[in-house]
């Protein structure tokens, strides 16, 4: 008796449905990551850049019993948006699921606060990896929850934080060194399968770019920048759309 593999796989937002065959009782490989956050606003004041957004939690798992002939929901999360200046935090990644299982988003950046070293945001799930709150950290890369489950990783903070890597060491987004009278924005977590947006730039006498997108899936968007010269605030990047794949033998 011959067997093939067959694939599918969902990789941007919305919600799907799965037929699953009628000689199929168990999906063979189930991969799964939550969207990524937005990075965060900067606020027009030294040292005020937004925060990098955290990048979705991961699973990947084999064996998950299906209905024979049956339908399974799908649904892919949507990237959280950047937030916009003055000092608004990312919206939140959006959670990916197949059927009963779920993988959460990662969490916003924070916006650029006065007097304050702002966190990156939290990867997603309850071992995703939290925000650093000291200049120049990386964020944290998430910790295994459970066999197959893996939390998100976290974004860098303003001004030279940047997103800590995903697995298979997707970079998160960098975040431009710290010169007097401007800020740059913190970098966006790295996913498993996607890179972290960088966080914006700025320097003396040239205006301020917004935090850049993520790229590929589940990964956070760069915070934005600020300059006290040119330019004023930006916004942060947008976080990445999540994925779901799955395969099966029949």
């Amino acid at each position: 008796m011959t067997t093939t593999t067959q694939r599918q796989e969902w990789n941007a937002a919305g919600t799907y449905t799965f037929n699953v065959p009628a000689n199929v009782s168990s999906i063979h490989h189930l991969e799964m990551l939550g969207a990524g956050g937005g990075g965060g606003g900067s606020r027009n004041l030294v040292n005020n850049g937004g925060s990098g957004g955290g990048s979705g939690e991961y699973c990947e798992i084999t064996g998950f019993k299906v209905t024979a002939g049956g339908t399974v929901t799908v649904v892919v999360g949507a990237g959280g948006i950047g937030g916009n200046p003055p000092s608004q935090t990312g919206t939140a990644g959006g959670s990916s699921s197949f059927g009963v299982l779920t993988a959460l988003g990662g969490l916003g950046g924070p916006g650029g606060t006065p007097g304050l070293v702002t966190n990156g945001g939290n990867g997603g799930g309850p071992g995703g990896g939290v925000g650093p709150g000291s200049f120049g950290i990386p964020g944290n890369i998430g910790s295994l929850e459970a066999p197959g489950w893996f939390g998100g990783t976290a974004g860098g903070n303003q001004s030279t934080g940047p997103g800590g890597p995903g697995l298979n060491n997707n970079p998160g987004g960098a975040s431009p060194p710290f010169v007097a009278g401007f800020a740059s924005g913190g970098g966006g977590a790295g996913s498993p399968r996607g890179t972290g947006g960088s966080g914006g730039t700025a320097a003396i006498g040239v205006a301020a770019t917004p935090g850049l997108p993520g790229t590929g899936n589940g990964s956070g968007g760069g915070g934005g920048a600020v300059s006290n010269v040119v330019g004023g605030s930006t916004a942060g990047g947008n976080g990445t759309d999540g994925y779901v794949a799955v395969s099966w033998i029949s």
